[in-house]
């Protein structure tokens, strides 16, 4: 994920399913909502609740919900790795059967 803060990944479509969000700066509790930047899509974050309103200064407050990229690729990665190892242990099983099932034709 992108460190750096600014205007852009402070946006995001909301997203209310995340547990009691913290408190930010100015007291207020903040709101979840999912980024919609090129850099993070989908990644899920607490922002400032009155973000973007008019007549209002906003304390930027800003954290991650997601764990950052690299902690999600390795858990995926380890996924893949395993799905890969049965996949492989299915094809072999098959390519036995398959060279059973020659011999047998071979043979009449």
């Amino acid at each position: 994920m992108a460190s750096s803060i600014s205007m852009a990944s402070s946006q995001g479509k909301d997203d209310s399913e995340i547990s009691t969000p913290p408190v930010c700066k100015c007291g207020l509790r903040a709101k979840s909502k999912r980024s919609t930047t090129a850099a993070n899509p989908g990644y899920r974050f607490y922002g400032y609740i009155l973000y973007g309103k008019q007549d209002h200064v906003p304390c930027y407050f800003f954290k991650w919900i997601d764990p950052p990229v690299e902690a999600r690729n390795d858990e995926m990665l380890a996924d893949l790795v395993g799905k890969l190892k049965r996949m492989d242990e299915q094809r072999c099983m098959l390519d036995e059967k398959f060279r059973m099932m020659d011999e047998k034709i071979r043979r009449q």
